[in-house]
């Protein structure tokens, strides 16, 4: 009978231990539920959570903006890469104005190129 009692007594104490760990399990996930006490704590206190949060978009719109500026001096060779950059441009308008005007005449050439080719290549030979 003694063993019956003591089995007793440890079958009470792990239901009581079990009962407390699941209590500890329960607190600490209410604990680390950031979004639930968050809410609740708005629910609360809406009127802090509101003027909180128009004082903090008050003062970042009151923050100055970025007023560091990069000043790249031209020196030398460096100098000269802006009239290079006109002439370039220059150039490349030239180029531009002169292909716009040839393009009908190289358009020509190519197509009577390609049909001469073709019919050469691709014309029925006769059968010896």
């Amino acid at each position: 009978m003694a063993q019956d009692s003591r089995k007793s007594e440890l079958i009470a104490e792990l239901a009581r231990s079990r009962e407390t760990i699941s209590a500890s399990v329960r607190g600490a996930g209410r604990g680390l539920d950031v979004a639930q006490r968050t809410r609740a704590a708005f629910a609360q206190h809406r009127v802090a959570w509101l003027s909180g949060a128009g004082l903090l978009g008050f003062v970042l719109a009151k923050l100055p903006g970025r007023t560091k500026k990069v000043v790249v001096g031209r020196k030398g060779a460096a100098a000269q890469t802006g009239e290079t950059a006109v002439k370039a441009g220059l150039l490349i308008t030239v180029l531009k104005l002169v292909f716009d005007l040839a393009r009908p005449a190289l358009t020509k050439w190519l197509t009577q190129r390609v049909v001469t080719y073709a019919q050469q290549r691709y014309a029925p030979q006769a059968r010896r």
